[in-house]
């Protein structure tokens, strides 16, 4: 049972190891982490040793890394755990175990430093003579030539804590780094590349995790915008979940944020797309000025030449059908809803007015053009219309005819009915004599045969 546990804990061990290992390098793989931890159990006697099996291998991590890697192994190892006997003592260390006072200093290096002990301000007979000459309310000789800044400085204890660590050291390497870490964003700014590292794959594309935005922000990578050239079915064709990329935000609607990979280069960080880029300041500082121009002179401001035009908007006002046609083509993805911003505005706005339709009065020349003498109604003798009638043709003859035909198909139904209904042979006394036969079964001979005839008449 007991063996079960270790092997819990080591694995325990191994999963934050890795984890450390991923969080520096990148690289996720329990195997390193257990050679380190190999490493580590041969050279436990002290840190130099372990820092320096570790530059043997080519291992070259900062003494930051090394010492939160060994306190990790220092505190979750289960054979540097302490181990108490049934009688509560510490079992006895083996050769390749550490002492308790060892590894708390290794766990605990800051509070391992050695006790100094405080040097007085003053020794005990200064002490006592200035109280002295204090009763008698005489100054002291030396309070007359200290200056104001001298008796601030001695009064003050001196600060013997700890040693400052040396320029090179850990403190001034992480002041350092924490100073030249790059800002954080807000937001992810449009037009911007950030790296980022992938969170999940999908068929349609694949959701990238941001680095240098606050916070934990994600954006998708449509399988169209993966790379050109080529075109891919799925997003785990080219991409794996965990892959560190370079990404470029092309769209930000609300929390939904487009990303494009094809748009920078994944080896250098070039952008591909230079005229879609992140205005300077100078460019926003300009468009403001233009801005502030235009509200203090007016509408007609704004240049002739002017490049920076906004879409110009119909003084047609859009009729009903037209407006639900617009509206169709909206919802099915045909049009852009950005191309029409005021399609809701038309029916409520008072400032657009419907568009008053012109009268057209059109006067025809009666002067005859030469091309045309002679040619023209003026000119030409029509005759009239007649009208002839024609006896013998075959809409009159059909027109005749049409009586004696329907009397004939009349005739002819009749006859099919009759036939149909001698054909069917019956016995209707039999539902007369049952007493116990059903109403709709007592019919007479004749209504059957008139029943017949009219659904034969209605065919």
């Amino acid at each position: 049972m007991a063996s079960d546990l270790d092997n819990l804990e080591f694995l325990s061990l191994v999963s934050r190891v890795t984890q450390e290992i991923e969080n520096y390098i990148g690289v996720n793989d329990k195997v390193l982490a257990e050679f380190v931890i190999d490493l580590h159990g041969q050279s436990n006697k002290s840190l130099s040793e372990f820092k320096s099996k570790l530059q043997a291998v080519g291992a070259e991590f900062p003494d930051s890394f090394v010492e939160n890697v060994d306190r990790l192994i220092l505190s979750l190892h289960p054979k540097h755990k302490k181990k108490l006997t049934t009688n509560g003592e510490v079992a006895a260390k083996g050769d390749g175990e550490l002492t308790e006072e060892e590894r708390k200093r290794r766990m605990f290096p800051g509070l391992a430093l050695e006790n100094q002990e405080v040097e007085p301000v003053v020794s005990d007979d200064v002490f006592l003579k200035e109280l002295g000459d204090l009763v008698s309310g005489k100054k002291r000789p030396s309070e007359l030539e200290r200056s104001p800044k001298r008796q601030r400085t001695e009064r003050s204890p001196p600060r013997r804590r700890s040693p400052s660590p040396p320029r090179g050291g850990r403190g001034y390497d992480d002041r350092r780094g924490r100073s030249s870490r790059p800002a954080l964003d807000d937001r992810p700014i449009l037009f911007k590349i950030y790296n980022g590292r992938i969170s999940g794959l999908k068929e349609f594309g694949a959701f990238v995790q941001l680095e240098g935005v606050a916070g934990r922000v994600e954006g998708m990578v449509h399988v169209s915008n993966i790379q050109t050239g080529t075109r891919v079915n799925s997003a785990s064709d080219l991409l794996s979940k965990g892959q560190n990329v370079k990404v470029k935000v092309i769209s930000v609607a609300g929390n939904r944020i487009g990303l494009s990979m094809k748009d920078v280069d994944q080896v250098s960080g070039r952008d591909l797309t230079p005229h879609l880029r992140i205005k300077s300041e100078a460019e926003m500082e300009e468009e403001r000025r233009h801005a502030a121009r235009a509200s203090m002179s007016g509408a007609n401001a704004v240049p002739l030449n002017s490049k920076d035009e906004g879409p110009k908007r119909s003084a047609k006002r859009l009729t009903s059908p037209e407006r639900w046609e617009i509206k169709q083509l909206i919802s099915s993805g045909a049009l852009d809803p950005s191309e029409y911003p005021d399609l809701d505005e038309d029916m409520h706005n008072p400032m657009v007015q419907a568009e008053v339709e012109e009268e057209l009065d059109v006067e025809i020349r009666e002067d005859e053009p030469p091309f045309l003498a002679g040619q023209t109604k003026r000119t030409l003798d029509l005759s009239p219309v007649k009208i002839v009638k024609a006896p013998d043709g075959s809409l009159n003859r059909a027109a005749l005819a049409g009586a004696s035909l329907a009397k004939e198909r009349r005739e002819l139904r009749q006859q099919e009915a009759n036939e149909q209904a001698d054909s069917e042979a019956r016995d209707f006394s039999q539902p007369w004599l049952d007493p116990m036969a059903k109403e709709s079964d007592r019919v007479f001979a004749q209504d059957m045969r008139g029943s017949l005839k009219g659904q034969k008449a209605g065919e």
